[in-house]
């Protein structure tokens, strides 16, 4: 039987993909994608592990025990893919490859959204593949899907925000999202203001405080 781990469970989804695999050849696409996740992956912060890069998004676990490093973790984690993420966009913007393809005329329009969930999961192999799986795991990958009016964000789950001592303060701009076969689940979500050019205040409206509201690395 295999062994039952809890911890976080991260999803990190570019909005815009699609676009840039359809739009551009084979060897161009692979060039720009493959400069997008390995400045994400070598963004890791050592309290996550990097499971799989699923087509347009990167999914992440981590471990650690105590909830509330786990939870500082976390943001940490959505922080530094975030910075990653958006320098590339922005070298690809004020640099962009000499070509005339839609996607590289539209590359400022990419962004990055953030699911962050807190559950149980185990790892089966088949052979040589190892496969991450549970319920928490297909919730996580559901949210992806919700009714978010942005492509920039990042939704934390009710049982994320419960790893932080000021979780309340986290739920005050909470709604829910009914998700199939999952019913409703609580979520907290804040949107980016790297769209906006203020690298660093990952959460808008807010003057430091601390917590899931505050200003990321203040953990």
């Amino acid at each position: 039987m295999s062994k039952v781990n809890k911890g976080g469970i991260l999803l990190a989804d570019i909005s815009g993909y699609t676009r840039l695999v359809t739009s551009l050849s084979l060897e161009h696409s692979r060039s720009v994608v493959n400069m997008i996740f390995k400045k994400m992956y070598a963004a890791t912060v050592k309290d996550y592990d990097v499971k799989e890069i699923e087509g347009d998004a990167i999914f992440a676990l981590s471990v650690q025990k105590d909830k509330q490093k786990l939870f500082n973790a976390s943001l940490k984690q959505v922080e530094k893919y975030a910075d990653a993420f958006y320098s590339v966009r922005n070298e690809l913007t004020k640099n962009p490859p000499e070509c005339k393809c839609e996607f590289c005329a539209h590359v400022d329009k990419m962004s990055i959204k953030f699911i962050v969930h807190y559950g149980e999961y185990t790892v089966d192999q088949i052979g040589p593949i190892k496969s991450v799986v549970g319920k928490d795991i297909v919730l996580a990958h559901r949210l992806l899907k919700n009714s978010v009016k942005s492509k920039s964000y990042i939704l934390v789950t009710e049982d994320a925000l419960k790893l932080d001592k000021n979780y309340q303060d986290g739920l005050k701009d909470a709604h829910i999202e009914n998700v199939e076969y999952f019913g409703d689940v609580r979520v907290g979500v804040k949107h980016f203001e790297w769209d906006e050019g203020k690298k660093g205040n990952v959460i808008t409206g807010e003057d430091g405080k601390k917590g899931f509201l505050g200003v990321f690395g203040k953990g």
